[in-house]
């Protein structure tokens, strides 16, 4: 098992803005190592009063150095009050820092299409995780459309294993149409295991819009050639369907300490007016940094009445959107990235819906939890009391006296260095009584010791003394 080095940031609180020009809402700056690699995640949620027609929020996951977005969201919003639509953007990415790195720097931005409309933003988070290098990742960046019905492939993932051994599958990307009111679909194909990943239909308001696709699986992959293919298709007749920042990333789930994975079974729904859990995975995690990830698809089987969807984490709500369909048909897709450290007490995570009104149907798809250990688990070492007894003639002494730090008679120790993730183990000599009188000492010390973050940049050393035995003379 190990640990994955990760840098994060995040800006939970709901923002505005009426201006045109950009507005940094999320920024993450950090220095990679030569030659690394690094996959992005970042989800946040939007939202905009605007109703004329190409009035639309702007939002998008911006990489400085290379001038890129990795992606946009945008949306006109179907109901402006009561409660307003809010949406959810969910974006991956990959930087590869060359050997000689600079501070690469993120941004989740944003900015209304014409002054006046406010845009509103909030629950903006971005994860960058260093890539292992069973790890894989495929994009296609650039715009593409079809007019096709029938499945066209974005981006393909290919590639054969080293060993056999289970992966975590992501796919992302934006769809957009030609049309106010017609349908894209998207779909994560696995092809060698013949299984499918989304499929549901997203309609947009405006032809403006851009939203996401996005789906999560974990699949046990033999060490034979694999393909997965993230692909598209207009859901209206000769309507333009329009797909951009196609990827699919593959993480080997055994380079995590510990990964826990769960995904729904069926398609749930509720009519229920308070939240209902539809997708659990409960756990009790070791103390230390963990990555949350929630995927998923939601549809409100009303135009009139909203649907709520949310990634809890033990009832307290990571990221809520609110719904109003524009066709009863239509899917919205969400994903929800988080990081914390975590208490080692039973959690839960669950993807939770409820309607607006009383009847009201609120469909669920392709729910999925995945919670990555990044960080080292505490390990428990050895140490504590030096007792010492002296026998000259009748006369005997004793005295114990509590000892933290080692004797200068060591002999046997055992040191970690936590910075660099490695363990040393000096072999120690074993001593045996030779006379008499005699004084034998016995230090063992009880205690902690934690593996700091590697990004923390602090190390611990822990060096204990175990056995001291001297003749008296």
């Amino acid at each position: 098992m190990t640990s994955r080095q990760a840098f994060y940031a995040e800006s939970l609180a709901e923002s505005t803005t009426t201006s045109t020009a950009e507005q940094d809402k999320c920024v993450l700056t950090f220095t990679p190592a030569a030659n690394s690699t690094w996959w992005v995640i970042a989800s946040w949620s939007h939202g905009c009063d605007a109703a004329g027609d190409d009035h639309r929020s702007l939002t998008s996951l911006y990489h400085v150095q290379s001038d890129t977005s990795f992606g946009d969201g945008a949306m006109r919003t179907h109901e402006l009050t009561s409660p307003p639509d809010w949406l959810d953007h969910f974006a991956l990415g990959g930087i590869d820092a060359g050997s000689s790195p600079v501070p690469q720097t993120l941004k989740i931005v944003y900015r209304s299409f014409a002054s006046g409309d406010t845009t509103r933003i909030r629950d903006a988070r971005i994860l960058v995780l260093q890539a292992d290098a069973d790890d894989r990742m495929a994009e296609a960046t650039e715009l593409a459309s079809t007019t096709e019905q029938i499945w066209q492939t974005a981006v393909t993932l290919g590639w054969t294993p080293a060993t056999a051994g289970d992966y975590l599958v992501i796919a992302a990307a934006q769809l957009a149409c030609d049309a106010n009111g017609a349908a894209a679909v998207a779909q994560l194909n696995d092809v060698a295991g013949g299984t499918v990943y989304g499929g549901k239909p997203w309609f947009c308001v405006d032809d403006w819009d851009a939203q996401p696709f996005c789906a999560m699986a974990r699949r046990s992959l033999a060490a034979t050639p694999q393909t997965f293919r993230l692909e598209w298709k207009t859901g209206t007749a000769a309507v333009d369907a329009y797909i951009a920042n196609a990827r699919i990333l593959a993480l080997r789930l055994d380079r995590f300490a510990n990964a826990h994975v769960a995904e729904s079974v069926g398609e749930p729904s509720t009519t229920s007016v308070t939240d209902q859990d539809v997708l659990t995975l409960t756990r009790t995690p070791q103390p230390v940094e963990h990555a949350a990830l929630a995927i998923g698809a939601f549809n409100c089987a009303s135009t009139a009445v909203s649907g709520y969807a949310q990634v809890a984490q033990n009832e307290n709500s990571l990221s809520q959107v609110v719904k109003e369909s524009q066709n009863s048909a239509g899917y919205q897709y969400l994903g929800v990235v988080s990081r914390q450290v975590l208490s080692a007490a039973p959690t839960t995570w669950a993807w939770q819906m409820r309607a607006e009104l009383t009847g009201t149907t609120v469909n669920a798809a392709g729910l999925a939890i995945a919670v990555l250990q990044l960080g080292r688990a505490r390990r428990r070492s050895v140490g504590a009391i030096w007792c010492s007894r002296r026998r000259t003639g009748m006369a005997r002494q004793r005295n114990c006296t509590r000892r933290l730090s080692s004797n200068r008679r060591v002999r046997s120790s055992h040191s970690v260095s936590s910075s660099s993730g490695t363990h040393d183990h000096e072999s120690g000599q074993r001593f045996h009584r030779t006379g008499h009188p005699w004084a034998i000492g016995i230090t063992t010390v009880f205690g902690w010791f934690t593996h700091a973050a590697p990004q923390s940049g602090v190390g611990c050393t822990v060096r204990l003394s175990l056995l001291t035995l001297k003749r008296v003379k």
